[in-house]
């Protein structure tokens, strides 16, 4: 898995400015440079000096270190794995409203059966359109009882092209369940989601098939 798709390696030019305090404009390079040794070394896995570059960073507020640290420490790379360490760090983040701690927090709150907070982090991240949150909250609407709920969330995700979203959507419309019955409608996504490799759509494709009439 590519680094960029766990911790995040760019940093914001509007973060230098307004989120860290006690640094000026004047330091931004010096910021940049500090946050990429960061990036450096943990791509070479080398997480302990990682944290090194990154948690003064952190501590002065910057929203795309405390994700990676939240990260550190929800996985336990270079640092004791500690779950609330990790929340600390998140919430730090998502409080500036960053989207993927949003996320994360959801994740990690749902481990821990906190649905409240599980569903207002989700919630939280699925209003600034990640399609991962949109998905799980709708997962977690489905599982509450809440179909209409669940069809508005899947159906933001499935509009961003996420398989398992137009699976379930699918699922609602040939079930009728919180939707007006449309087998034809089910099918149109199930057949996206089959296009992408979502298997299981795809075998509900093939048991849904319209048998040939004789002519």
């Amino acid at each position: 898995m590519k680094l960029s798709h766990i911790f995040r390696t760019t940093i914001l030019a509007t973060t230098l400015a307004f989120g860290l305090t006690g640094y000026t404009q004047a330091s931004d390079a010096e910021i940049i440079q500090q946050f990429q040794q960061g990036v450096k070394a943990a791509e070479q896995k080398d997480y302990a000096t990682a944290l090194k570059f990154w948690q003064p960073l952190a501590e002065q507020g910057n929203a795309a270190t405390q994700y990676n640290l939240g990260v550190m420490y929800e996985k336990g790379w270079g640092v004791a794995q500690d779950y609330q360490q990790a929340v600390y760090w998140y919430q730090k983040a998502a409080q500036q409203g960053d989207v993927e701690s949003q996320s994360s927090l959801g994740s990690i709150y749902l481990r821990q059966n906190d649905k409240q907070q599980a569903v207002y982090w989700y919630q939280k991240a699925a209003q600034q359109g990640d399609v991962e949150s949109q998905f799980n909250l709708g997962f977690m609407y489905k599982m509450g009882l809440d179909d209409q709920q669940a069809l508005y969330w899947w159906q933001k995700a499935a509009q961003q092209g996420n398989a398992k979203a137009q699976h379930y959507l699918g699922d609602m419309y040939y079930g009728g369940n919180g939707v007006k019955k449309d087998i034809k409608k089910a099918r149109s996504l199930w057949q996206q989601a089959c296009k992408q490799g979502y298997r299981i759509a795809c075998e509900a494709l093939e048991e849904t098939k319209p048998s040939k009439k004789a002519k």
